[in-house]
């Protein structure tokens, strides 16, 4: 297999299926010259509504604006304590920050790297206004026994939900547990854009109408402004790349599926590498396979030297950044930070490709097991 390069990614290849839909939409988008807040965004949020099962769907500007803004609409507000996990993208933690609010950081699970409910109830305390469970690499966290603690606590749970669009747990999806759940549509993202957008979806009709008013200066109404708000609208452009990769979306999360299965089949005997856990009652969606490796670093330069690109989703927990507090040690999620790597995952990686990406793997020789 001399001279095979695997991406990360190849979002081209998407984009070739739905080229030619998208550009006679943009084509017709620059003949009306309606640019925001015009009919292909309503379609797109009605869209999301029927495929995630919930009642409302707000796009906006993009998944960290997405976070802030469901922030905002459940009144978390300077002096509040907002839980999350240790090891998400900074995009968690500054939301958090942004309405000037302090993310105290929690331990995850060593196996799923998801929060855990038992460290969150542990960090509690009379300032907690809010949890941020953070759905990562495409599965959930236990949503029913955070709804019953966020019930019980009075607290506000806000899912970011930028990595697991379409996944379930228990037959119930991100939406119908939580306040209000958070999507991003970064290109790279199950599914993408063709540049920044997000969006906010809900079955709470109040919290809807004050997301719609905070993305939009304040106001639904022109020259009427309510409340604070700001400027994040997932315009007419994004809309129609959006609802033209949308019916492809299940398709695709099959192939991501498949993708899983033949790489966790492959790996299954090296004792040297942990292998992606599927919490129970989870269906995942694969946005990202991510495995454990102590050598992690010499393991990826092996990789690079076979011609397999890999990412590190995350080389460093939340805790760098500036603002955010520890109520207890972190050491899980310090050592994933040391030890995780991603593999090439993405629709319309080949037969070949997968065999490639397998073979580097297989042929790496650890000095110590891991």
């Amino acid at each position: 297999m001399e001279g095979i390069s695997v991406p990360f990614n190849d979002l081209s290849r998407q984009t070739d299926i739905i080229r030619r839909d998208v550009l006679a939409e943009w084509s017709t988008i620059l003949e009306e010259g309606l640019y925001i807040h015009g009919p292909r965004l309503e379609l797109l949020e009605s869209e999301l509504s029927q495929f995630l099962g919930v009642d409302h769907a707000i796009g906006v500007g993009n998944g960290g604006d997405a976070l802030e803004i469901a922030l905002r609409a459940c009144e978390v507000a300077p002096g509040d304590e907002v839980i999350l996990p240790a090891n998400s993208y900074a995009a968690t933690a500054m939301a958090v920050l942004n309405v000037g609010a302090t993310p105290i950081l929690v331990d995850v699970d060593r196996k799923t790297h998801l929060i855990k409910i038992d460290a969150i109830a542990n960090a509690c305390s009379a300032k907690t206004a809010a949890v941020i469970p953070v759905h990562l690499y495409g599965q959930m966290v236990n949503m029913t026994e955070l709804h019953k603690l966020g019930k019980n606590a009075n607290i506000e749970i806000i899912e970011d939900a930028a990595q697991c669009i379409g996944a379930n747990q228990r037959e119930a999806g991100i939406g119908e547990l939580s306040n209000a759940a958070c999507i991003s549509f970064y290109p790279g993202k199950n599914l993408g854009a063709f540049g920044d957008a997000g969006a906010v979806v809900t079955n709470d009709a109040d919290c809807a109408h004050r997301m719609r008013e905070i993305r939009n200066y304040g106001g639904t109404v022109r020259y009427e402004h309510r409340t604070l708000g700001r400027n994040s609208r997932l315009d007419e452009l994004q809309a129609a790349v959006l609802r033209a990769k949308l019916p492809y979306l299940k398709e695709w999360t099959g192939e991501r599926n498949k993708i899983a299965t033949r790489y966790s089949d492959s790996f299954e005997a090296l004792d040297w590498l942990d292998l992606p856990v599927t919490a129970d009652g989870n269906d995942h969606v694969w946005h990202l396979y991510v495995v454990k490796c102590s050598e992690r670093d010499q393991f990826q330069n092996h990789l690079a030297n076979q011609g397999v690109q890999t990412v590190i989703h995350y080389p460093h927990t939340l805790e760098t950044i500036p603002g955010v507090e520890l109520r207890h040690p972190i050491n899980v999620a310090q050592q994933l930070a040391e030890d995780i790597l991603s593999l090439p995952m993405f629709p319309g990686l080949t037969t070949v490709e997968q065999q490639h990406v397998i073979h580097a793997v297989r042929t790496f020789e650890p000095s110590r097991g891991s």
